[in-house]
């Protein structure tokens, strides 16, 4: 047994706002991946960002419909001014068993463009190695 435990810690500093902020269209995307040295890749998302729907209770996605359709929030998952965020991710890496951490932040500012690179931006990757002996038993 085992799992490798990796801690986020996420702080909206000096930003004055709610992040992402804008169209409730645009997201934060937390990726944390796992590659172990026995092969074994792992990766779990977390998504921050603001969901409304329509007067039925549909999401609304078309950047469009926004403005005109919104009618409730129906999740507000945003980074507050100064917040500070802890997200903790358990993998099943064997205990005696090294792997690298990687950690990305992705802003979607324009998730319907066509290009990919219009898409989105890279806030900041982290690749941290995790030697066997860091791991903890279950």
């Amino acid at each position: 047994g085992g799992a490798l435990l990796v801690k986020v810690v996420l702080t909206n500093r000096g930003g004055g706002h709610m992040v992402p902020t804008g169209s409730p269209l645009r997201r934060l995307h937390l990726e944390v991946r796992v590659n172990s040295a026995d092969g074994k890749s792992y990766q779990q998302d977390r998504v921050y960002r603001r969901t409304v729907a329509d007067a039925q209770g549909r999401e609304i996605q078309r950047e469009h419909q926004v403005f005109m359709l919104a009618a409730k929030e129906v999740a507000d998952t945003r980074l507050k001014p100064e917040e500070q965020r802890v997200e903790n991710f358990s993998f099943p890496v064997p205990r005696g068993v090294s792997a690298t951490v990687r950690a990305l932040l992705w802003y979607y500012y324009s998730p319907l463009a066509q290009i990919e690179q219009q898409k989105k931006v890279n806030f900041f990757a982290l690749a941290q190695y995790a030697p066997a002996e860091a791991q903890q038993g279950k």
